[in-house]
């Protein structure tokens, strides 16, 4: 198995389910949270090579858990997934430091570059 550890965050089981199925597909380890603070916890805890970050979410939302997790670990690369996305929050996610931000739904070649990249 590919040492490549991706943590995968959103409140919607079946969209976790289905990244997990494209991740473990591409060989990577898959790590799963529910919510931004589950996402914090795993994270610091397994430090990924990379995570996608579901903007709304209970408990704690994606951007939250973003700024949470970059007080841990740095240089991890964090893509933003929403069905809410606006030009404004793409660009407050990039100016903080986010590597990429895909609006659902998309093709899943397009999230697979992405953590490739």
């Amino acid at each position: 198995m590919n040492s490549y550890k991706v943590l995968i965050a959103d409140d919607e089981e079946g969209v976790r389910e289905l990244f997990k199925a494209i991740a473990l597909d591409e060989g990577y380890q898959v790590f799963l949270a529910q919510d931004g603070l589950e996402a914090v916890q795993l994270a610091t805890k397994i430090l990924p090579d990379v995570i996608v970050l579901d903007v709304r979410m209970p408990n704690m939302d994606g951007l939250e858990a973003f700024e949470r997790i970059r007080e841990h670990m740095i240089d991890v690369p964090v893509i933003f997934i929403t069905a809410f996305g606006s030009p404004d929050l793409a660009i407050e996610a990039m100016k903080n430091g986010a590597f990429d931000f895909i609006e659902k739904p998309f093709p899943s070649e397009r999230l697979v570059a992405a953590v490739k990249s």
